[in-house]
C-alpha cells in the first residue's frame, strides 16, 4: 500500500472528541449501530457526524474508487481523515466502515490517537437497537 501523509501523525487531539470505529463483515451491523448510537448521542446533547462506508463516502469523497486493495484502503483512509479533523476539533465520528485490511486500521489509528475507539462485528446483528448502547460508550460523552 501506498504511503500518503495525510496529516501530521504526531498533533494532539483537543477537546472532547473522539471517534467510534466500527468494523466487521458487510451487514453485520455497523451502521445500525452507528445510527443507534448517533441518536443516543444527541439525545445526550452531542452532535455526531457518521461516516457511513456505503453511504455519503461512496456517494461524495470516494467516486470513482472500486472494491480493490488500493481502494478499500483509499477509502479508508479518507474516512479516517475526515474523522482525524472532527476530532481534533472537539466532535465526534462514527466511522462505519468494513475496513478489512490492518495496514489501513493502523493508518487511522495513527490520524485519531487515542480518542480512538473500535469495535468489530463478525456477523449479523440479532439484537434490538436499544440492547446497542448498553455499556459505556454513549456515557463517555457527557452534554456539552
Amino acid at each position: 500500500m501506498q504511503r500518503i501523509n495525510l496529516i501530521d501523525m504526531a498533533r494532539e487531539n483537543s477537546g472532547n472528541g473522539f471517534c467510534v470505529w466500527l468494523t466487521g463483515l458487510p451487514a453485520a451491523g455497523k451502521t445500525t449501530i452507528a445510527e443507534a448510537l448517533q441518536a443516543e448521542l444527541e439525545k445526550r446533547g452531542r452532535l455526531a457526524t457518521m461516516l457511513d462506508g456505503d453511504g455519503a463516502m461512496r456517494q461524495m469523497l470516494s467516486t470513482g474508487l472500486g472494491f480493490t486493495k488500493d481502494d478499500r484502503n483509499m477509502n479508508v483512509l479518507r474516512a479516517g481523515f475526515v474523522a482525524g479533523e472532527i476530532v481534533k476539533h472537539g466532535g465526534i465520528a462514527i466511522g462505519a466502515l468494513v475496513s478489512p485490511y490492518a495496514d489501513a486500521r493502523t493508518s487511522v489509528r495513527g490520524m485519531i490517537g487515542t480518542a480512538l475507539l473500535r469495535f468489530t462485528s463478525t456477523r449479523r446483528c440479532t439484537f434490538a437497537k436499544s440492547e446497542i448502547l448498553k455499556g459505556s460508550i454513549a456515557a463517555r460523552a457527557p452534554a456539552s
